[in-house]
């Protein structure tokens, strides 16, 4: 029986919106989303998928890449308004993301909405 390597990788963007004094300055926004997402979303990204590749007849069929765009909230961080702007995999990956994505939450919060867009990128490769 083969092994399945799981790779995914994100890459995002995020402007901070609004007026009012943001606590985050240039890209620190952005990078303390990433991080937010790197610590919160993607596990929860990587187990449904794993799952998703262990119940599949062909998992090369779940390779592909979703991009998501979501509002960080002001004052509280949550992510809300999560959605699938494009993608090229099947839609229960889509739906592992969206999962992923809700309840996740920025700490410390920021005086402003973050407007964010990020990409993963999956793929299902034999173990040697």
């Amino acid at each position: 029986m083969n092994k399945i390597l799981l790779s995914i990788s994100v890459f995002g963007a995020l402007a901070a919106v609004g007026c009012g004094g943001a606590i985050r300055q240039g890209t620190a926004y952005r990078d303390d989303t990433a991080a937010m997402l790197q610590a919160q979303a993607n596990p929860k990204i990587q187990a449904c998928f794993q799952g998703l590749v262990t119940s599949t007849p062909s998992p090369s069929s779940l390779a592909g890449s979703a991009t998501a765009h979501f509002t960080v909230a002001k004052e509280t961080g949550l992510v809300t308004g999560p959605s699938i702007v494009s993608a090229t995999t099947a839609d229960p990956v889509r739906e592992c993301v969206l999962a992923a994505l809700a309840g996740a939450k920025l700490a410390p919060p920021d005086n402003v909405d973050g407007d964010a867009t990020f990409a993963w990128q999956f793929s299902v490769q034999p173990a040697p």
